[in-house]
């Protein structure tokens, strides 16, 4: 038996063997390498194609003009060549491979960054990803409105020449160009969304009288000395204390580790990012507003040759640095007024910079941040407490003793935990 037992665990090592092998080939590797290439130049060419210029028609007419036709069938054409390949395959491969490209943003926001962030083993990039993540979800109904409004106004922009659509783009872009900026200012005197969910999570603990009766003993055991528990009981006695522990450790850690978040100034960065986005979004919607301006009334400008919107978007990069380019001016008082506009704009973009990076804020998010950890250290202490009286154990180490001979997978995560908060 021991025989058959150790061939089949043999075996087993062989195979898991040959599939890390495989899932580490070169070629493998390769064709991860050239999945990523071909979905970065894809999104690129989109954004490109709906916020630059026609790439598509520039590299056909490079070739040569008589084919430009044929680009009015190119999803026709993909579709046809994705079927050959199919066909040829045989394989569901190709279908994963192209979702894979389409939903490739998703893939790298959801997947691809928190496995790279596991890997750098970094708690404090952990907490800044999950801080993201309720921010953004605290936020969701907003953004997805926002988004989706500024998305259907601005393809309205591209799609059509009737001056009432493209007056109504204007407002609409304009309108949330300018709640945006209020959101954003608004930011700095409320306090923040991420820290709204977590008091809100440790209020609902405090508030809760029970909050430790799931990790009480069971009572059909608990006025029994240890000496005198059966083996089941003794089982069920460390399921219970070991349930116990791990919550306890998992508060200490948590409360550990935001205080790393917290020295590591990582909150700046955020800062950061969000005035780029805000630059982005600002030079961006400036863009669409000129080039709609344009289409209604091409004479509010003075160019040299027709414009793309490409053009637009140098043209507003610049004027919003204050720095004019010859190959296109507003030419009427509503387009110069709109140049002014877009110069404000960017003292507010640079107020909100000041703001966020040496206001009060800063100062409030480190008061913040230092309420949430000793709330949840107290919690963490509470927590050893009971689990002292409730067991009648003399210390957490003791406890931690007990526990080990239960030899379950979740002892040595105790472990860590214990060690990286001794730290």
């Amino acid at each position: 038996m021991n025989e058959i037992k150790s061939s089949e665990t043999n075996k087993l090592e062989e195979i898991n063997l040959k599939s890390n092998e495989n899932k580490n080939s070169p070629f493998k590797k390769f064709f991860r390498k050239v999945k990523d290439v071909v979905a970065l130049l894809f999104w690129a060419f989109i954004l490109i194609k709906l916020f630059v210029f026609d790439i598509d028609v520039y590299l056909v007419n490079k070739v040569s003009s008589k084919y430009v036709f044929l680009l009015d069938y190119k999803f026709v054409f993909f579709v046809g060549v994705l079927a050959l390949i199919w066909i040829f395959t045989r394989s569901a491969k190709v279908l994963i491979v192209g979702l894979y490209v389409v939903f490739y943003p998703l893939i790298v926001v959801f997947w691809k960054v928190p496995v790279f962030i596991f890997k750098q083993k970094s708690w404090v990039l952990a907490f800044a990803l999950l801080n993201f993540v309720i921010s953004f979800f605290m936020s969701l109904k907003y953004n997805f409105i926002k988004v989706a409004l500024y998305i259907v106004f601005a393809t309205l922009i591209f799609s059509f020449s009737n001056p009432f659509l493209l007056w109504a783009s204007i407002i609409v872009i304009s309108s949330i160009l300018i709640l945006t900026f209020v959101h954003k200012f608004i930011l700095l005197i409320r306090p923040s969304e991420v820290f709204k969910a977590y008091k809100s999570m440790l209020n609902r603990v405090e508030t809760n009288e029970n909050k430790f009766s799931s990790m009480s003993l069971d009572e059909s055991i608990k006025n029994i000395p240890i000496e005198q528990l059966t083996e089941t009981q003794l089982e069920k006695r460390r399921t219970s204390l070991h349930n116990s522990i791990i919550t306890n450790r998992l508060f200490l850690f948590t409360a550990n580790k935001l205080r790393d978040y917290q020295k590591s100034r990582l909150n700046f960065v955020s800062y950061i990012l969000s005035v780029v986005s805000i630059t982005i979004m600002t030079v961006l919607s400036f863009s669409l507003i000129n080039f709609a301006m344009f289409k209604i009334d091409s004479s509010m400008f003075n160019y040299d040759k027709y414009p793309s919107f490409y053009t637009f978007f140098y043209y507003t990069f610049n004027d919003l640095l204050s720095n004019p380019i010859a190959e296109l001016e507003p030419a009427l008082p509503m387009t110069q007024i709109v140049a002014m506009l877009g110069t404000f704009f960017t003292f507010l973009i640079g107020a909100i910079f000041v703001g966020l990076i040496f206001s009060v804020r800063s100062q409030r998010y480190d008061e913040e941040l230092t309420d949430i950890v000793k709330r949840i250290n107290n919690h963490g202490g509470e927590l050893e407490t009971f689990i002292k009286e409730e067991y009648k154990i003399k210390s957490l180490e003791d406890a931690l003793l007990e526990v080990e001979k239960m030899k379950g997978s979740l002892v040595k995560l105790i472990y860590k935990f214990t060690e990286s908060i001794n730290k």
